[in-house]
């Protein structure tokens, strides 16, 4: 034994690791052809709002725990187990079978901008992006407001039952 190889920790390699190295893979191999024709054999059913809820709040759940491991030091985000990654493209493509690409880009706005509407919008200005392709204030800061509406100015994507019945409404993939 050499000078410092004594309290040289052993590479921790089970059988879940295996397992999450062989799940990344697998979920590396799909390709976009083949996500759009589980999204294509799915088009017509409904996901439940109970079902909906569960796929973010467990992704929620998860993306914390996760977050709080990197904080300590186990990186799941970057390096050999990108466990993070797999989660992703499982949670995406669960949202895109049943809503499609617009509807996931909602999803997206409520989970990261929203934060899972929880975000405090009077604390920030909101702009639109005008005809001409200009930024355009639609409201400042210190007014009651939400990070979404429609046409009209009716708040939408507000919560977890508002996100689903909007993109039950408007994104459902037909």
């Amino acid at each position: 034994m050499k000078m410092g190889e004594k309290n040289k920790p052993e590479p921790i390699y089970d059988e879940e690791h295996a397992f999450n190295e062989a799940m990344n893979k697998m979920l590396e191999d799909f390709t976009d052809e083949e996500i759009q024709d589980l999204i294509n054999d799915n088009k017509e059913k409904k996901m439940e709002y109970s079902n909906f809820l569960k796929l973010l709040m467990g992704f929620k759940k998860t993306s914390e725990e996760i977050s709080e491991l990197h904080d300590i030091g186990v990186d799941l985000f970057e390096g050999k187990f990108k466990i993070m990654d797999g989660i992703s493209k499982i949670f995406n493509t669960s949202i895109e079978i049943s809503y499609g690409k617009n509807g996931l880009d909602w999803v997206e706005w409520f989970i990261y901008e929203s934060e899972y509407g929880q975000r405090d919008w009077s604390k920030v200005p909101t702009y639109k992006i005008n005809e001409e392709g200009q930024s355009e204030l639609v409201h400042g800061k210190g007014k009651v407001k939400f990070g979404a509406h429609d046409e009209e100015g009716n708040p939408i994507c507000y919560s977890y039952e508002s996100l689903w019945e909007y993109l039950e409404e408007n994104c459902k993939n037909k």
